[in-house]
């Protein structure tokens, strides 16, 4: 996808928070863009790509504009000259605080006890953490060696998408999973993704039908409410057939509705 812009960025915050402070995150994008300027991904795309696609992905779960900023400014104390006391200076200290934590974050995520206590003071490090690990994972192509690729999503399924799921952001849980399984095992991701899509094309007026007839029966009775139709994602079938030991056949819960 194209870099999004400084003014496309700050839209996607006013979305929630109508007084954003523009000047301040435009700031921050232009300070972020000239300390990555030189580098290049392993894709060739600017390194600045990366992290104005994390502060976007933090734009988009409403997270407050320091840990936005810390999106975009999370790797130029590890990966340029720049330092804390620059980002203190220009920003605050509340940003080059969330900076330093997502530094040393990256620095000891195999080791889950000093994780935990090094977000215990504020989860927004660890928020930014999971949304440049989603980004990364979302490119993971760009990789070459399979076998990176295969450690850095077998990571991502013991570590981050846990820890997603632990701190209730659910939506980046069942995305890290799912991109990490692809790599995984390539194999059974795409048995299931075929079958599901059998299921899709084979009863999707079914699902439309029962939601309609849910909705009519929640009105009659008087009752407010919305119906949410969910299809299993590939990850957690494959887990269920793993650890059950059941046939894609035999899983009752493929398509839900709450």
């Amino acid at each position: 996808p194209a870099i999004p812009s400084a003014d496309e960025l700050i839209a996607r915050i006013r979305r929630y928070f109508p007084k954003v402070d523009a000047d301040f995150v435009r700031r921050a994008y232009d300070f972020a863009e000239e300390a990555h300027r030189p580098q290049r991904r392993q894709s060739g795309e600017p390194y600045f790509a990366h992290v104005a696609q994390v502060a976007m992905i933090l734009a988009d779960l409403r997270m407050d504009v320091a840990t936005v900023c810390t999106g975009l400014l999370h790797d130029t104390v590890e990966d340029t000259p720049a330092t804390l006391e620059d980002l203190t200076d220009a920003f605050s200290e509340e940003v080059a605080g969330l900076v330093n934590g997502v530094t040393k974050l990256g620095q000891m995520a195999e080791n889950l006890q000093k994780l935990v206590v090094a977000i215990s003071d504020d989860v927004r490090v660890l928020i930014v953490k999971l949304c440049d690990r989603l980004h990364n994972m979302r490119t993971l192509d760009a990789i070459s060696r399979a076998d990176k690729r295969e450690r850095i999503a077998l990571e991502t399924l013991e570590i981050y998408a846990p820890l997603a799921r632990r701190i209730g952001i659910n939506r980046v849980c069942v995305e890290l999973e799912d991109l990490a399984f692809e790599h995984v095992n390539a194999s059974a991701h795409e048995s299931i993704n075929t079958r599901l899509k059998r299921l899709r094309d084979a009863h999707a007026e079914e699902v439309s039908v029962v939601s309609a007839a849910m909705t009519d029966s929640l009105a009659k009775a008087g009752i407010e409410g919305r119906i949410f139709g969910r299809e299993k994602r590939p990850y957690s079938i494959w887990r269920k057939l793993e650890r059950k030991g059941l046939t894609f056949e035999e899983i009752a819960d493929i398509y839900a509705f709450r």
